[in-house]
C-alpha cells in the first residue's frame, strides 16, 4: 500500500472511531445497546440459567459470546482510531522534518 493509500486508510479509521464515539454517547444507543442488549439481557439470562436445560444453556452462552464480540468490535474501532491518529501525527512530523 502506498503512502497516499495508507494515509487515506488511517483517516477512515479515525472517522470510524469518531462515529463509534458519537454512537456510544447517544442516549438512544446507550438505552438500546448498553442497557437492554447487554446489561438487562445478561442479568436476566444469568438469573434464569439454573432453570434452563443443557440445550438452552448452550444457546444462551452463544448469545453471550455474540454480545461480547460486538462489544469488542465497538471498542476495537475506537482503539484503531487512536492508533491511526498517532500514526498520522508521526507521518506529519516526518514530512515536516524532510522539508
Amino acid at each position: 500500500m502506498g503512502e497516499i493509500e495508507s494515509v487515506e486508510y488511517l483517516e477512515k479509521q479515525v472517522e470510524l472511531a469518531k462515529a463509534m464515539q458519537r454512537l456510544q454517547s447517544n442516549v438512544d444507543f446507550q438505552k438500546v445497546f448498553d442497557e437492554k442488549f447487554v446489561k438487562d439481557w445478561a442479568i436476566t439470562q444469568t438469573y434464569n440459567m439454573s432453570v434452563y436445560n443443557q440445550q438452552s444453556r448452550v444457546g444462551v452462552i452463544e448469545n453471550m459470546v455474540a454480545r461480547s464480540i460486538f462489544s469488542q468490535f465497538c471498542d476495537q474501532l475506537i482503539e484503531d482510531g487512536k492508533i491511526a491518529v498517532d500514526t498520522l501525527q508521526q507521518i506529519k512530523e516526518e514530512e515536516s522534518t524532510v522539508e
